[in-house]
C-alpha cells in the first residue's frame, strides 16, 4: 500500500532551505565567472579616468580602474599600426630599406607645430626604418600614416587591417578610424572616407594592454627602439630633426625614476584622450604592462601621466609579489588526497604536474586554489591506480585573481601507484 508523506512545517522549512542553498551556490558561481570592472587590492586610487596593470605573459591583472570602458587612446593606437608594419616586414611584404615619399598634403601636415611630427618634404624618399623609428620615438603622425600606406596601399585599407587585427586578437569594442590616433578634424582631406569628421580611435585600458601584450610577445625587438631617449631623424642629411622621446620616464629624461626600469612603450595625447601612457618594465624577471588613460591634474602639467604611472606601479608592486603556488611533483596545498576504491591504500596523495607561479597579494597568507576532478573520479578512483595518473586540474579559487586571458590551470596527478586488493578481500569488505 502506498502511503502519502505528511508535509509538516519542518519538512517545508528544510526543503526551502535546501533550495535557497542551491540557488546561492549557483548565484555565487555566476558572479565569480565575471571579472569585476575595478580591482583595487590596496585601496590605491590612481589619478586617471582609467588604468590597468597586468603581467605581460600570463595576463594576470594586478590593478584595474574602469578598465573595460572604451576611451580615446590617441597615439597609443600607433602600437597596432607599428605591429602591422613589423608583421609586413616579417612576412617579406616590405623591407626596412624600402622608401616612401609624402605628397604635398602629407608634407604640409607634417609641418604642423601643434602636432607631434618630424618635418617631411614632399617628393623626398624616406626609408621604412626612418619612419618606423620616428613613429615610436617621437610619435610622428605623418610618418606612421606613410607606413600604413606602404603596407596596405591606402589609409582606408590600412585601417581595415588594423580593425581585422584587433578582431583576430578578440578585441571587439575598439573604434579605429585612422593609423595615427589623431582626431579626424586635424586630418582634413587626409581622413579616411566614411569616418566621422570628429571621430577618434577608442579602446579600453584592457584592450590597450592586450595590444601591448601582442606587440611584446611577437616582436620583443620593439624595446630596442622604444627605450631610445634621444635620436636624430635623418642625421647628417637635409631635413634632420632632433627627437626626444615623449616617454619622460626613460633614463636621462625629466621624470626618470631609478626604481622603475621602464623601457617603453607608447604615449598618447589629444583633447579628447587627455594625457595617456602605456608603459612596460621588467620586475624580477616578469614583464609588466601598465596603461593610464586621461591622467588627471592641471591642464598645463605635461608630467601628470608619468606621475600617475609611476605611483600606480609602485603601489602595485607594494601589494603583490611573484611566487610559487604549486611545485611540480609536490603535494597540493593542504595535502589534498583522493579516495581509492578497492585499493591497498584508502587514499592517494595528489601532486601538481608542473610548477605554477602567480602574482600573490602580500597581505594574503597564501594563494588559495581549488581542485576540479574529472567526472569519473568525483566519487574516488578505483584501484589499480597508476603513478602520475592525471585525474583533474587545479586553478586559482579567488574570484578577484583576474586574468585578461583564460585563467591558467595545472594538471593534477596521483603521487604514486596503488595496487588493487585481492578479490576475497574486496568481497569481505563488501559483506562486512
Amino acid at each position: 500500500m502506498i502511503t502519502k508523506r505528511r508535509i509538516t512545517p519542518l519538512y517545508l522549512l528544510i526543503l526551502s532551505f535546501s533550495l535557497l542553498i542551491g540557488l546561492l551556490a549557483f548565484s555565487t558561481q555566476s558572479v565569480q565567472a565575471a571579472a569585476p570592472a575595478n580591482f583595487n587590492p590596496d585601496n590605491y586610487a590612481v589619478n586617471a579616468k582609467a588604468a590597468v596593470v597586468l603581467d605581460a605573459k600570463s595576463g594576470q591583472v594586478l590593478y584595474a580602474k574602469e578598465a573595460s570602458t572604451a576611451l580615446p587612446v590617441a597615439s597609443m593606437s600607433k602600437m597596432i599600426s607599428l605591429y602591422l608594419v613589423l608583421k609586413a616586414i616579417d612576412q617579406g611584404k616590405i623591407q626596412w630599406t624600402d622608401t616612401i615619399a609624402p605628397d604635398e598634403a602629407q608634407a604640409a601636415l607634417s609641418e604642423g607645430t601643434e602636432l607631434s611630427n618630424v618635418p617631411l618634404t614632399a617628393g623626398t624618399a624616406y626609408t621604412v626604418k626612418e619612419l618606423y623609428e620616428a613613429s615610436w620615438i617621437y610619435s610622428a603622425n605623418v610618418a606612421v600614416m606613410l607606413l600604413g600606406q606602404k603596407v596596405a596601399g591606402s589609409q582606408a585599407n590600412f585601417v581595415k587591417l588594423m580593425q581585422q587585427q584587433l578582431t583576430d586578437w578578440g578585441i571587439k569594442d575598439a573604434t579605429i578610424v585612422n593609423a595615427s590616433g589623431l582626431n579626424n578634424s586635424l586630418l582634413g582631406d587626409l581622413a579616411v572616407p566614411g569616418t566621422g569628421a570628429d571621430a577618434e580611435n577608442e579602446m579600453s585600458a584592457y584592450d590597450t594592454a592586450q595590444v601591448a601584450q601582442h606587440v611584446l610577445a611577437d616582436y620583443p625587438e620593439v624595446l630596442q627602439t622604444t627605450k631610445i631617449a634621444k635620436q636624430t631623424f635623418r642625421a647628417n642629411q637635409a631635413g634632420s630633426f632632433e627627437m626626444t622621446n615623449w616617454n619622460m620616464l626613460l633614463p636621462g629624461l625629466q621624470m626618470y625614476d631609478a626604481s622603475l626600469a621602464i623601457d617603453g612603450l607608447k604615449t598618447g595625447t589629444s583633447d579628447a584622450a587627455g594625457e595617456c601612457f602605456t608603459a612596460t618594465l621588467k620586475v624580477n624577471g616578469r614583464r609588466l604592462i601598465a596603461v593610464v588613460m586621461n591622467a588627471q591634474g592641471a591642464a598645463d602639467d605635461k608630467t601628470k601621466r608619468f606621475v600617475a604611472t609611476a605611483g600606480l606601479l609602485k603601489a602595485t608592486l607594494a601589494s603583490w609579489q611573484y611566487d610559487t603556488v604549486l611545485t611540480a611533483q609536490k603535494a597540493l596545498p593542504n595535502g589534498q588526497k583522493l579516495k581509492v576504491i578497492n585499493g591497498r591504500q584508502k587514499y592517494v596523495t595528489l601532486t601538481a604536474a608542473k610548477t605554477q607561479k602567480f602574482w600573490q597579494l602580500r597581505s594574503a597568507a597564501s594563494t588559495q586554489g581549488q581542485l576540479k576532478l574529472k567526472k569519473a573520479y568525483r566519487q574516488g578512483i578505483t584501484a589499480p591506480v597508476k603513478a602520475n595518473q592525471v585525474i583533474g586540474q587545479y586553478q586559482l579559487a579567488k574570484p578577484d585573481y583576474i586574468f585578461v586571458q583564460a585563467q591558467p590551470k595545472t594538471a593534477v596527478m596521483t603521487e604514486k601507484a596503488v595496487t588493487k586488493l585481492p578479490w576475497y578481500q574486496i568481497l569481505f569488505n563488501k559483506i562486512f
